[in-house]
């Protein structure tokens, strides 16, 4: 994991480094159109060279498994032509990240633990095992979560599969059984797309989420908000922390660097991780302070791109926040770097 991480940093960083950057003269959401387009490019020409092979010399499968040589080509022309798909993918996203990191660079500087993330989420390696001031951002996770990891890395192959069958079935009818395989070609070039560009939704949700905290901690830093508001919003973000169900940069990010501004140590907070304790301080409150925490409070669970969990959604119901305005808040998170990056304005 390591080595993948410091491979795609060493490709990040030569990419923000070059002077004539391939997207340079693009809008952002132009580039990231661009990146997909590639990808099914990519995904198509990759799997029409696998197909062609498969007509021309593996026509039939006794043949193949008959012959050591030719099985022996056969797989190691897969493995080689699925290493070159993704080595292609990979870098394409990179270029892409290094884009969007030199936008958030005119803003703020991205030191070097959050382009590691932005690598891990182009490669979709899994975030580290990190806790902090008692924290188990795991707690919450899934316990069939590795069989939702199974069933997404299997997908691709179930899909293509299955696509085959369908189309023998009716091109048998029209005597074209035989190019029946070709229809993977577009299976697998959609599911590049589809994959490139979950991944760079990914980038720019750990990018705005970086964004909104620093403009959050200014916020905080300038308003020199009272103690008891202060306590409740660390808690708050505690109990993202712990709902999150898998380690996120940001937050923790942003309770290290509130915990400098508490009078007492964050770890020395009785139940940090409480619902019942943050929504209990939460309630005495003054209304016009419940309702910047509600605003905030909505803003960090729009931090995960994936689907909210029972606990997530209870949360958002406590502070008020209907389903339709957290959809749009989401959606604004992700557009934020197409559009709004100049307007990232935080008042507490």
């Amino acid at each position: 994991m390591k080595i993948l991480e410091n491979w795609g940093l060493y490709h990040i960083n030569r990419y923000l480094n070059a002077n004539n950057h391939l997207f340079s003269r693009l809008s952002l959401q132009q580039v990231t159109k661009i990146a997909i387009g590639i990808s099914f490019v990519v995904g198509f020409l990759i799997t029409l060279m696998v197909v062609i092979a498969d007509i021309l010399f593996f026509a039939e499968l006794s043949q193949v498994l008959a012959s050591a040589r030719l099985l022996l080509f056969f797989v190691l022309l897969n493995i080689g032509l699925i290493v070159i798909e993704f080595w292609l993918l990979f870098h394409i996203g990179f270029q892409i990240v290094a884009r969007y990191i030199l936008i958030l660079e005119k803003h703020y500087p991205v030191d070097q633990t959050l382009k590691k993330s932005l690598v891990r989420a182009v490669l979709e390696l899994n975030e580290p095992y990190i806790k902090r001031f008692g924290l188990n951002p795991y707690r919450h996770l899934n316990k069939h979560s590795w069989l939702k990891i199974l069933l997404y890395k299997t997908k691709v192959i179930l899909s293509n599969f299955i696509a085959k069958l369908i189309a023998r079935k009716v091109l048998s009818r029209v005597g074209l059984r035989a190019y029946a395989p070709l229809i993977s070609t577009l299976i697998t070039g959609w599911w590049d797309a589809w994959i490139q560009k979950a991944v760079l939704t990914e980038v720019r949700f750990r990018l705005s989420g970086r964004l909104y905290a620093v403009r959050l901690l200014d916020a905080v830093h300038s308003a020199s908000p009272r103690q008891d508001w202060l306590e409740v919003l660390i808690r708050l973000v505690a109990v993202r922390i712990e709902l999150f169900g898998t380690y996120n940069i940001n937050l923790d990010y942003l309770i290290t660097r509130l915990d400098r501004s508490l009078v007492v140590s964050t770890s020395e907070l009785a139940d940090l991780f409480d619902i019942e304790r943050l929504q209990a301080l939460y309630s005495r409150l003054p209304r016009i302070e419940q309702d910047k925490l509600a605003e905030i409070a909505c803003l960090l669970i729009a931090f995960k791109q994936s689907k909210l969990s029972k606990q997530e959604s209870d949360l958002l119901l406590f502070f008020n926040v209907d389903h339709e305005s957290f959809k749009q808040t989401k959606q604004q998170f992700n557009q934020l770097f197409y559009y709004k990056i100049d307007d990232v304005l935080v008042e507490i």
